[in-house]
This record gives structure tokens, sequence and C-alpha cells, in this order.
């Protein structure tokens, strides 16, 4: 199990850093990175539908989560932590329930480029990028 659970951590981290990477463009005057791609995968746990957006417009790394359609949560948003902290501590939570979706909540998003039937790169919204600023902040402050 142990082989396995790392198997699907460093392939999520190489997806990441592959298909969207940190340093999402340059940051224009409105303190925006120019691109705002995303990397989404999309998780059956115990038969409930769980998203995980992982996201870097800059050096950190934030790795996100959420239930259905509800609010998201930040994991972790960190320069070198994300994949330990984040996608390593949640694939342990769930190791004996998680399972890839193949019929993925994709509804609201601007799908980029499909991966696999569960994986996507994402292009994020501004109201998205606001979102995701919220829960940061009120997790870190």
């Amino acid at each position: 199990m142990i082989n396995f659970m790392y198997m699907m951590e460093r392939t999520i981290a190489q997806l990441f850093t592959q298909a969207v990477g940190k340093w999402q463009g340059e940051i224009g005057s409105d303190g925006e990175p120019t691109k705002r791609k995303a990397l989404l995968i999309s998780f059956r746990i115990k038969e409930k539908s769980v998203q995980m957006l992982i996201h870097a417009p800059a050096n950190y790394v934030g790795v996100y989560t959420r239930k259905e359609k509800g609010k998201w949560d930040c994991l972790v948003y960190h320069d070198s932590c994300w994949i330990s902290d984040g996608i390593n501590r949640f694939l342990w939570k769930h190791h004996e329930d998680i399972r890839f979706c193949i019929f993925p909540l994709k509804d609201g998003w601007d799908v980029i480029e499909n991966i696999t039937n569960a994986i996507h790169v994402v292009q994020l919204s501004k109201e998205q990028l606001d979102e995701l600023k919220k829960v940061r902040k009120k997790k870190y402050g």
C-alpha cells in the first residue's frame, strides 16, 4: 500500500508540474497572474464526489479540496511541502475508500485539457481565484 500511495502522490505532483506548473505568468497591474491554470482531479470517496484543485499563481502551491459542490478547503499553501502536507495527507486520510471519478463534476469549469476522465487542466475565472484567496486567507490569516 505504501508504494501505491507514493506512486499516486508522485504522479499527481508530476502531472501538476508538467501540465500547469508554478508562476502562472507575469503579475499584471491588477496584481493578478496573466495565466490562471490549475489541475483539477475528481475522486469518489464513500460515494461522494470530491474535487482536488492544485494551483500556483507564484512560487507557493495551493492544494484545495471540496465535497460535491460545497465550499473549498485549503489543505496547504506552501512552496516546498505542498506534496507531503497536501496531496500525501489527503490520499492517506482516504486511502481505504478513494477512487478516481470517471464521471467528474465539470460544470462551471473552463477545461483547457483533458488528461484523463478524472484529471483536467482548467482555466480559473477571476471569481474562482477570489474564492481560493478567501479560503487561503481564512486558514493562514
